[in-house]
């Protein structure tokens, strides 16, 4: 074990029995030691990991959990997501909770795996009679307590919708982190904005933006307004040259000259940005739905309240005007149509983002779908690069915070630095130190489930598992792509553990 993991350890154990007490129990029920529970079947077997609170409904508790099937006892496991419900009997006296018919009432397994549903219904009608599935009344209250508070927080997820922008002719959006931020060049005269993607070099007089293999264009000023440039200096020029000669930019489809180049459309703030070739042109997709057909957008036209639809990572936004201004549209309250847009249409890939639709359900429940990976324990080599030394910002309302200037997802607590990539967690005493592979994030994050204030849905994972907070938390960060991890204990040789995820990274329900 490496050494930052004992630190980390010692540091921690010393403050959890005190957290432990402060924060709400998990909503999972039953002993650890109960779970998980493997069922035979006719094919194979699957592994039940620890019953997680959903709801309760008068006297019926609905549940859900980890899967993992194997088809052979040697075979690896896939792993899934199942939801359960049973009624209970409530001995308020001795306050015990006795589930007495537990039954499984949908799985979810990644594609190509065999239907066991069936199977599994039947073997746990058998078997789970002879579980010992009693729990305390408090646990139960505390995990609906937890299951409710995380529901009312995703009511509070941030809906303000990005800057929507408009035209009705070729534009390019060019997205800037905040105000522009200037970096002197290595070498040269010449500075950097730095909190953009594309090159945009500055020699004192004028900004130079390229945006594609030998298109440029000036500005007196870095948010614009941008011209076209047909001869920028040589020595920016150059520079860029040389970057795109080892990354093997490709050049535009056609020449971009003054007379047909894009206009170049700068924001600060997120914002996205809707073009059509000419005049906006709308064709009937269903009754009482139009769409538009001269653009790459699928933005809708809803006829009866004349109003214009656009969804933005998943997200539904309306307004009046395609000029804006926009509003948040739930997406359990659009109108009727766009639950019949037509599955063979171009537009079809929209019904996921529609409440109601099989699309929408089925992707619900992907999303609570594990996925796992094989990491070895002890220490890494990661590097991760810093603009200028680290910057420490709060994360409002969490006893967090964050480093904002790296592209990569790095937070520190009590003395710690937590690292996430793809999907795995790094701890180390420093922001540039070695990372250790941390199979005690799960303790720590549970004893931190008060930073939670805008949680979606809880993990299906209950050995060792994780709250979410940090994806919702930090959603107002620059890069939250990054989705939490449980781990289990280790069981392959050289030292190394199954690594299980949630669902898909960054994704959100």
């Amino acid at each position: 074990m490496c050494e930052v993991v004992q630190i980390m350890n010692r540091s921690l154990l010393s403050i959890l029995s005190v957290l432990l007490m402060l924060v709400s129990l998990p909503a999972s029920l039953a002993q650890d030691s109960d779970w998980p529970r493997t069922l035979p079947l006719e094919q194979g077997m699957v592994t039940i990991y620890q019953l997680q609170v959903d709801e309760m409904n008068d006297d019926i508790i609905r549940f859900r959990a980890a899967l993992a099937y194997r088809a052979t006892a040697d075979a690896e496991p896939v792993f899934g997501a199942g939801w359960f419900e049973s009624r209970v009997e409530i001995d308020r006296a001795s306050r015990i909770v006795h589930p007495t018919d537990l039954k499984v009432t949908e799985t979810r397994f990644p594609a190509g795996t065999d239907d066991v549903q069936s199977e599994l219904s039947a073997a746990l009608a058998q078997e789970s009679p002879a579980w010992n599935l009693d729990f305390s009344l408090d646990e139960l209250e505390a995990s609906l307590k937890t299951a409710q508070a995380e529901s009312r927080a995703a009511e509070n997820l941030n809906t303000a919708p990005p800057r929507i922008v408009y035209r009705d002719h070729p534009a390019l959006l060019i997205s800037m982190d905040g105000e522009p931020v200037l970096r002197e060049i290595e070498n040269s005269s010449l500075k950097a904005v730095i909190n953009t993607p594309y090159p945009l070099i500055s020699n004192g007089r004028h900004y130079y933006l390229n945006v594609a293999k030998g298109v440029w264009y000036r500005a007196d000023q870095a948010t614009g307004p941008y011209r076209f440039e047909a001869n920028p200096p040589a020595e920016i020029s150059a520079m860029v040259d040389a970057q795109e000669a080892t990354a093997a930019v490709d050049p535009p489809l056609e020449p971009i000259t003054a007379a047909n180049a894009p206009e170049i459309v700068v924001s600060t703030e997120p914002a996205e940005l809707i073009v059509t070739e000419g005049p906006a042109a709308f064709v009937p997709l269903v009754d009482d739905l139009l769409v538009l057909q001269n653009s790459d957008d699928d933005v809708f036209m809803h006829v009866s309240s004349q109003k214009f639809y656009i969804v933005l990572a998943g997200r539904w936004y309306q307004a009046s005007s395609l000029n804006g201004p926009w509003a948040y549209q739930p997406a359990d309250d659009l109108p009727p149509a766009f639950a019949n847009i037509p599955l063979d249409s171009d537009q079809a890939d929209s019904r996921v983002y529609v409440a109601g639709t099989q699309e929408a359900r089925d992707a619900v429940l992907d999303a609570q779908v594990p996925e796992t990976a094989a990491v070895e324990r002890g220490e890494v080599d990661i590097e991760v690069e810093y603009d200028g030394e680290p910057v420490l910002k709060p994360v409002d309302g969490a006893d967090l915070v964050y480093i904002e200037n790296t592209g990569s997802t790095v937070l520190q607590s009590d003395g710690l630095y937590y690292l996430v990539e793809d999907g795995v967690w790094y701890v180390s005493t420093t922001p540039n130190g070695h990372r250790c592979i941390t199979s005690n994030m799960s303790m720590f994050m549970t004893a931190r489930r008060t930073w939670s204030t805008s949680v979606t849905h809880r993990a299906t994972l209950a050995v060792m598992s994780i709250p979410t907070p940090f994806f919702t938390v930090l959603a107002g960060i620059t890069n939250p792509g990054f989705h939490l991890i449980t781990i289990t204990p280790a069981t392959a040789p050289g030292g190394s553990m199954s690594a299980i995820t949630r669902g898909v990274a960054g994704t959100l329900v």
